[in-house]
């Protein structure tokens, strides 16, 4: 057999997918083309009526670093993330949905910059590509570090290009309550222990946008913010009004950029 196929995973990637037939190949190519070969790639279907799940197994059946799991009811991409958490055996962990791209060298050259360095969580910069891949919007660059004050007036990480050494972050999970911005609760949970986010400063990723969502809805994910702020973060009004106005601007100069 291969190394690759006996080797323990150095990193593990969560994949939740939902009704993704035309892009989740392109997805699994990307990961399979990385230098570094000692991955595993947990795909969740989170109940999918196209042939997602169909695409996904042939490419499991050829690669014993994927493997796919079928949730029993749609349940939404944290129980979706969750139940990929739950199985995973990397020290590292990563998030890549079924419709976004990583360049070859991510794992390998942003582990080594973790690890020279000594960085329990690492972001890259990214561009955002139209559904088609015909437009590739510019460079997104976010600040070079982020910690728990800054995350609450920005969603500056996302869940596609950051990467976390769990033994240093420990065991985490998505809270399943959450209609929207549940990447963004994630990681405030994180950075709120104390640990800080640092940019590697490369163009790592695609991000496919153009898909409706919840989390895409600005009106519904304002709602969401106040609640986290308020309710799950239990910040006072005069915080929280500080904080949701600063999100809010960065939201909206966010949207502009691309």
């Amino acid at each position: 057999m291969a190394k690759n196929e006996t080797s323990a995973p150095i990193i593990s990637v969560i994949t939740p997918c939902y009704n993704l037939e035309k892009y989740i190949a392109a997805t699994i190519k990307s990961v399979q083309a990385q230098t570094m070969p000692a991955w595993e790639m947990i795909i969740i279907d989170d109940c999918s009526s196209d042939d997602t799940i169909k695409i996904a197994r042939r490419y499991a059946k050829d690669d014993p670093r994927i493997s796919v799991i079928t949730l029993d009811e749609n349940s939404g991409s944290s129980r979706a993330r969750n139940e990929g958490l739950k199985r995973a055996k990397g020290r590292y962990i990563t998030f890549i949905d079924g419709d976004d791209m990583i360049k070859p060298f991510k794992f390998e050259t942003q582990i080594n910059f973790m690890q020279r360095n000594g960085y329990a969580i690492t972001y890259t910069n990214y561009r955002r590509i139209t559904p088609d891949e015909t437009t590739t919007g510019i460079l997104i660059r976010n600040p070079w570090k982020i910690d728990y004050k800054h995350m609450l007036k920005h969603s500056a990480m996302g869940t596609l290009t950051p990467i976390y050494d769990r033994e240093v972050i420990g065991e985490r999970f998505f809270d399943e309550s959450l209609p929207a911005r549940m990447d963004y609760f994630f990681w405030l949970n994180v950075l709120r222990d104390g640990h800080i986010a640092y940019r590697f400063d490369r163009d790592m990723a695609r991000y496919r946008r153009g898909h409706a969502s919840l989390s895409s809805n600005i009106n519904w994910g304002r709602k969401i913010m106040w609640d986290i702020y308020r309710n799950r973060l239990d910040l006072n009004y005069f915080q929280a009004v500080w904080y949701y106005v600063h999100y809010i601007c960065h939201a909206l100069k966010k949207r502009r950029a691309y």
